[in-house]
């Protein structure tokens, strides 16, 4: 068995480092010169790993491998080469490399990724079963000392894990007998080895004595807060059920320390001499009724197929599916590029005139967000900011125990399992992907290019919110270390471990922490001070001391022990954290009004002397409405306590039951030594608990997610509860689920339609429409360049279902047209004049009532761009139930048409009527009108903005809108709320 292990492991260890010569044939023909028996069976399944690798090893760029420890795992090479020599060359060679290892195993200070050929080497120490000459557990009540974590009942594993034997180094040793007093020597290990759950014979397991895959715990005292590398490995192998091969070695690995951190001291681990001893071992053998609850047979029956993998070996097979490539696609959206093409038909950008291939996209691809983002508390005191992948092992519906239901899922029909654990849910919502947002990108890139005499000024300022952490960290580190104020560029967005560029590898901590978008320890860091006043928008709000979090539940109610242990971090109530005004921060914002003569190369004055406009008054929007009167939160809408609309059509109705707000190891699992007290771990149900679901209308950019996850370095699958087919859980894909919340708020809670009558007058069709806004601002709301709009057409002819008659149809492309099918002149013009009026009647087909915000920029011409906000010449967008002049901020949420500020009509807020008039001798057939309602985040007149200015940035976003595959909720790149359908009288 060791022999492919071996060879596999140097092979794969040897693939990773990018500055070896070593080719691929060359790979495959050293694996069949190594693999002794079943070199039929196995080839293919080997070449298909080494692939899957390679691909790696694009997306992580590695420092160089020093000459020594190269020269380490040549010298293992070289010892199973003479494999006719002893084994205990093997062990020596192996011994000699771990040494080295464990010698440079405290990571730098500007990263805590494990350079690939520690792990790789790590692996071989680990497969050589070198170790087995330390001391290990003894249990005389079980054959070959392999000890089950729980009890096996009726054929089922109740265990945390699968049965397990455990070495310990002698550091560790000496330790344990020390009464587990003090600290752990650093270096100290702990290899743990796993084996399938059932110890009798089986059709998975026909040896129940071979080893299924090794956890380790490396002691590392000077790298992160809990003090442990954390080691995991499976082999590759194929029983009927499963096929995997993963390696990984993380610092501050949450998902262990979600049990972890209930350990009785700040060591976090639960060994115990007893077990070296063989005296007072906690055995568990096979027993017909378990001490503690069970899960239903509903549950029972989606969980028991996971019971052979155990929890470990779920966490390899949900990472495993969540670093899988997406399936490539070939599909071309046609009329969007034959779109793009005619509008830059004389001066083309050059992506446009040639398109580019997905590999020349990947290029500027971000680094993926599972190996390189990254960012745990350190051992020398808590940054200010963490990375979400610190808290998602505890705040996931991971699964922590065999058949035992994870906290925060709810059950479906069919199986289906819902994730609506706090990190499943914001991880795809666009606050989550604000780091990666392409659309967001191009808009910055364009930004810059514009004004190149204030590009990192500009950067700086964005980053304040989509990027906050790292922009925030960065600050705070400077100004600790008594430097210069320096902005936080663009360029940080792609600062990784390892790069070539040593700027973003020494800032490798600041590019995890900025790609984290919105992330938990932003919202839940933030203070009550100032909230609501301008002195907090753009981004300016005031956090707490890095060791503490606050949220909605009560003190007394909070169980701090384990995430204090874990992190460092004690969670406290926070009133604050219902407030909108913790919301307006990032949701109000106002960037300079910078003229173009301005910044053409020499800057003029300091960015921040120039007067400001109202980018974004979301916000604002909602301070002057009844829905705060009448208390209704931004939480209210965006954050439900109901059950998704797919369980809401099956009948769950009302709110859900109460979570336990995280997966943690309590006294509900099944016992173990060293355990912290019941009253320390055991956590309360919280009634209360909000959906993290913060979704708006951007089906869009979410589409993006889904079909090209690898261009913005997202993982789609969800690694501690992945969707089948390797589930732990019959999880429904995380992002199907977030674009089933867009929809059904689009449908339900964004606006009404109403045909208030239709009738024959005079000669005329006349329909009266109104369109009622459903939220707590205005419609649409956020940057101004997304808009709504209405199709009302007269049907009838032989079908009844012909259009004779239509204002607001769209091109394929998504761009408003007449009768003819040409576009309206309104569509892309610079000119304000040009523009579709406000309307109140409308007669003719290329009349089309559009709901938006335009402005005009210094020269007078209509702009998209941020810092170009000079005046309003057109904001007919529905203002909000309640809004009123007299209100907060009504000068800056106040309507305008054609450059002026109007005071809308009492019977206009809220709702917007329109009168449709059209001839009778024009739909002589007629038979019945339809009117529908649509929404585009990215019109395609914002598109050839970003496209004009060009960049790498611009590239990635025409590849992403020429290659969506629309599906029949964007047909026509309009993304459709609401409609109506009523027949003649």
């Amino acid at each position: 068995m060791h022999t492919r292990l071996f060879s596999f492991i140097i092979i794969s260890t040897l693939l990773f480092l990018p500055f070896t010569s070593i080719s691929q044939a060359l790979v495959i023909e050293e694996i069949e010169k190594y693999i002794e028996r079943d070199i039929k069976d196995v080839k293919q399944d080997v070449k298909k790993d080494i692939n899957d690798i390679k691909g790696v090893d694009k997306i992580i760029n590695m420092a160089e491998v020093p000459k020594d420890r190269l020269k380490a795992v040549e010298d293992i090479i070289s010892a199973i080469e003479g494999k006719a020599a002893s084994n205990s060359l093997l062990c020596e060679a192996a011994n000699l490399a771990f040494k080295l290892i464990l010698a440079d195993m405290n990571p730098p200070k500007e990263t805590i990724t494990v350079p690939l050929w520690q792990i790789g080497a790590m692996s071989l120490f680990f497969v050589s079963e070198c170790y087995h000459s330390w001391e290990h557990d003894h249990d005389p009540s079980v054959k070959d000392n392999i000890r089950m974590t729980g009890p096996f009942i009726n054929g089922q594993s109740f265990m945390t894990h699968a049965r397990v034997r455990i070495y310990y180094s002698d550091d560790m040793v000496d330790w344990l007998k020390g009464d587990r007093k003090g600290e752990i020597a650093n270096n100290s290990v702990m290899i743990k080895e796993m084996f399938f759950s059932d110890p009798q014979p089986s059709e998975k397991s026909p040896d129940p004595k071979e080893i299924n895959g090794w956890a380790v715990m490396v002691r590392s005292n000077e790298s992160t807060k809990d003090g442990w590398l954390w080691y995991l490995f499976y082999p590759p192998w194929s029983p009927t059920t499963d096929k995997r091969l993963f390696i990984s070695a993380q610092y501050g690995l949450s998902f262990c320390l979600s049990c972890h951190s209930s350990a009785d001291n700040d060591q976090l681990t639960f060994a115990t001499k007893d077990n070296i001893e063989g005296k007072n071992v906690l055995s568990f053998t096979y027993i017909e009724q378990p001490p503690y609850s069970t899960p239903t047979s509903e549950q029972d029956k989606n969980m028991s197929k996971n019971q052979d993998r155990g929890t470990h070996g779920n966490f390899a097979v949900g990472n495993i599916l969540s670093m899988a490539p997406p399936l490539g696609s070939t599909y071309v959206n046609q009329p969007v590029v034959d779109l793009f093409k005619e509008l830059f038909k004389d001066n083309p950008p050059s992506f446009v005139k040639n398109m580019p291939t997905k590999s020349q996209v990947k290029k500027f691809a971000l680094s993926s967000n599972l190996l390189t983002d990254h960012v745990v508390p350190s051992v020398e005191g808590l940054d200010e900011f963490v990375a979400s992948d610190s808290c998602f092992g505890c705040h996931d519906a991971s699964y922590l125990q065999n058949l035992r239901w994870p906290n925060m899922i709810v059950a479906g029909d069919e199986n289906n399992q819902y994730n609506l654990s706090p990190y499943g849910e914001w991880s795809v919502s666009l606050m989550g992907l604000a780091g990666r947002d392409p659309v967001f990108h191009a808009q910055l890139e364009s930004e810059q290019i514009l004004r190149p005499g204030y590009k990192d000024s500009i950067s700086n300022l964005c980053l304040s919110c989509h990027a906050v952490m790292g922009k925030r960290q960065y600050d705070l580190d400077r100004k600790k270390k008594g430097e210069k104020f320096k902005n936080f560029t663009e360029k940080m967005l792609y600062a990784q471990p390892g790069s070539k560029d040593k700027e973003l590898a020494k800032n490798a901590k600041y590019g995890g922490l900025a790609r984290d978008g919105v992330s938990c320890t932003v919202c839940h860091h933030i203070t009550p001070e100032g909230l609501g006043e301008p002195s907090t928008f753009t981004a300016k709000f005031h956090v707490g001391p890095p060791n503490e979090v606050y949220g909605p539940v009560q003190d007394q109610n909070i169980t701090t022990y384990p995430m204090n242990q874990a992190l460092g971090i004690t969670p406290k109530y926070g009133k604050q954290i219902k407030d909108s005004g913790l919301c307006g921060s990032c949701h109000t914002v106002q960037p300079p009004k910078i003229p173009l003569k301005d910044a053409q190369g020499v800057v003029k004055k300091p960015f921040n002397d120039y007067s400001h406009s109202n980018e974004q008054t979301t916000w604002m929007e909602w301070d002057n409405s009844s829905f705060k009167t009448d208390n209704v939160t931004c939480a209210g809408c965006h954050m439900l306590n109901g059950f998704p609309p797919k369980l809401q059509a099956q009948g769950k109705t009302g709110t859900l039951p109460p979570f336990e707000i995280a997966n943690i190891e309590t006294p509900d699992f099944p016992d173990t030594t060293h355990r912290a007290s019941s009253k320390k771990i055991t956590l309360q149900p919280y009634s209360e608990f909000r959906r993290h679901t913060l979704v708006g209308l951007n089906y869009f950019v979410s589409d993006m997610f889904s079909q090209f996850s690898d261009l913005m370095g997202f993982n789609k699958t969800d690694p501690l509860v992945p969707a089948p087919p390797l589930a732990t859980v019959n999880a429904v894909d995380r992002l199907d689920l977030s674009q089933e919340e867009i929809l059904w708020q689009a449908r339900n809670k964004t606006a009404k339609l109403d045909i208030d009558s239709l009738k024959k007058v005079g000669g005329n069709l006349e329909a009266k429409v109104t369109v009622t806004n459903l939220g707590g601002h205005k419609f649409p709301t956020g940057v101004g360049f997304r808009r709504a709009f209405l199709q009302f057409s007269v049907l009838g002819g032989a079908d009844g279902n012909q259009i004779l008659w239509s204002s607001g149809r769209t091109s394929p492309a998504g761009v408003l047209i007449d009768q003819n099918g040409d576009w309206l002149p309104s569509e892309f013009t610079r000119e304000p004049s040009e523009l579709q009026d406000n309307y109140s009647l409308i007669t003719k087909q290329n009349q089309v009532q559009i709901y938006e915000n335009r402005e005009t920029n210094d020269e007078g011409k209509l702009t998209t761009s941020f810092l170009g906000l000079f005046n309003d010449y057109k904001d007919n967008r529905i203002l909000p139930k309640g809004w009123s002049v007299y209100g907060p901020f009504s000068e800056e949420t106040a309507p305008y048409e054609k450059g002026k500020q109007i005071n809308p009509q009492p019977n206009e807020i809220g709702k917007n009527h329109l009168t449709y008039q059209i001839p009778l001798s024009e739909v002589p057939e007629a038979k019945s009108v339809e009117v529908g309602l649509y929404y585009q985040s990215i019109p395609p007149y914002f598109l050839r903005d970003r496209f004009a200015t060009g960049g790498k940035a611009a590239e990635r976003l025409y590849y992403l809108v020429t290659h969506l595959e629309l599906d029949e909720n964007v047909e026509n790149w309009r993304f459709k709320l609401v409609s109506l359908k009523k027949d003649l009288p």
